[in-house]
């Protein structure tokens, strides 16, 4: 083996491994183009149930955690129904009753 064919081996060792690492970076950061829903937004979609029915006043469980919802019009929510969350309205969460379609979940800041 000559200088030149080492010489060779290390530039492309090089090389690869700073394409490789560059290329991993770029895919970890973006690796789908949509960037990840966090806090509360990240519950509009996600099924609820209920666990506590007063006059004017409901609570849904939902991932371990209690909170306060806008019931929706209509028939009146009863204890261990299902329901959807659909959105917020300052610390409490608006919910329907019918799942909400794909288009309408927010997935990232720029969905």
């Amino acid at each position: 083996m000559n200088i030149t064919e080492v010489l060779i081996a290390i530039i492309s060792l090089i090389i690869g491994i700073f394409i490789g690492g560059w290329g991993t970076r770029l895919y970890m950061r973006h690796p789908f183009r949509n960037n990840p829903v966090t806090g509360i937004e990240s519950l509009v979609g996600k099924e609820a149930l209920v666990t506590k029915v007063k006059e004017g006043y409901a609570e849904v469980t939902i991932d371990s955690q209690v909170w306060a919802i806008i019931p929706p019009d209509g028939d009146p929510l009863t204890v261990g129904q299902k329901v959807y969350i659909s959105g917020l309205d300052g610390n409490r969460l608006r919910v329907s009753r019918e799942p909400l379609p794909k288009a309408k979940i927010p997935r990232g800041r720029f969905a």
